[in-house]
């Protein structure tokens, strides 16, 4: 049963502020891009990832192969986005992940090229844009990645775990988390339909990934997996059509489904994630207005990454490249 008072659990944050170079940045005409259609300046983003401590905010920019890094400062229901910068890279083909190892490094995961590491300028470029060369470019086992995901293993390595859209599957890649050199590689999971979203406990116990094509969501205990692991739970719903950018948060799941209007939200059973989960309640993302008019086919229109910090929900969409929610 859905929860009637949706908002008990979720509300648009009343104060969402720009600054003036911000709001040029939101500003556009509603336009078609590629598969899609978009009304900022930004065009068609796909994912969104708060900094490590949450005062920076990075876009993935996939029509316009760049990636958005904002300035933003969270005040309890006050959110403002200061400022703004553009990366560029030579190795951007079709952005679409985007997840930080810390607070001045971030990994970049494309469609159509490899996966690379950049570090962050010490100083914002005067004219807003920046381009950068990789530190590190990871290639095995990438073949139109999607999204990432980064999880801390101890002091000195820290894990990636990255969605192939192509190959079906999830690779692992474990890096010295100092100078990013690759301790290990290997093809994780797989025998998905569209791995098109990943997510990890905070404590690394479970893994949830988005199964785009057969309109499912796959939770795994990260313990002894193989990469022919079969999912302890599986997250499903007759109104989830598209799942794409999804985290945990507490004992619950948040699922943007691109192909619907809502974020669905699945409860785990006594801690764990085990056996068919159906939803605990789904939250109106956009009007139903808005996501028909962003879109152009069954599987885009609705919003697409979504990340959370402390309490605050993160979702980018055609219709708003950043829309904030408060979680109760």
């Amino acid at each position: 049963m859905y929860k009637l008072y949706i908002y008990d659990y979720m509300h648009e944050v009343i104060n969402f502020n720009k600054s003036d170079k911000v709001a040029k940045l939101f500003d556009g005409e509603w336009r078609k891009v590629l598969h899609s259609c978009a009304c900022s300046r930004m065009d068609r983003t796909e994912d969104v990832r708060f900094s490590p401590i949450g005062n920076k905010i990075a876009l993935a920019g996939y029509t316009l192969n760049n990636i958005y890094i904002f300035d933003i400062n969270i005040d309890g229901d006050n959110i403002s986005l200061l400022d703004y910068y553009e990366i560029k890279c030579d190795n951007f083909k079709n952005p679409h992940g985007v997840a930080w190892i810390d607070e001045n490094t971030i990994v970049v995961t494309c469609r159509f090229s490899p996966t690379v590491i950049l570090r962050l300028p010490t100083n914002k470029p005067d004219t807003g844009v920046i381009k950068l060369e990789p530190v590190k470019i990871i290639t095995k086992h990438i073949n139109g990645t999607s999204s990432i995901v980064i999880s801390k293993i101890d002091d000195n390595k820290v894990e990636l775990l990255l969605c192939s859209n192509v190959l079906n599957i999830i690779s692992r890649h474990v890096l010295n988390s100092n100078n990013f050199d690759i301790i290990e590689e290997s093809k994780f999971l797989s025998n998905f339909k569209v791995p098109d979203g990943i997510s990890i406990t905070s404590d690394r116990k479970w893994i949830a990934v988005s199964n785009h094509d057969a309109h499912n969501i796959l939770v795994y205990k990260n313990e002894n997996i193989t990469v022919n692991s079969v999912p302890s739970a599986i997250l499903k719903c007759e109104f989830l059509r598209f799942p794409h950018g999804l985290c945990f948060y507490n004992d619950l799941l948040y699922v943007n489904d691109a192909g619907s209007n809502y974020v669905y939200v699945f409860k785990n059973v006594n801690g764990n994630w085990v056996g068919d989960i159906d939803i605990s309640f789904r939250i109106e993302s956009m009007s139903v207005e808005d996501y028909t008019r962003a879109k152009v086919n069954d599987m885009e229109g609705g919003a697409k990454g979504l990340d959370i910090f402390r309490n605050i929900l993160a979702i980018t969409s055609a219709n708003c490249p950043l829309k904030f929610f408060k979680l109760s």
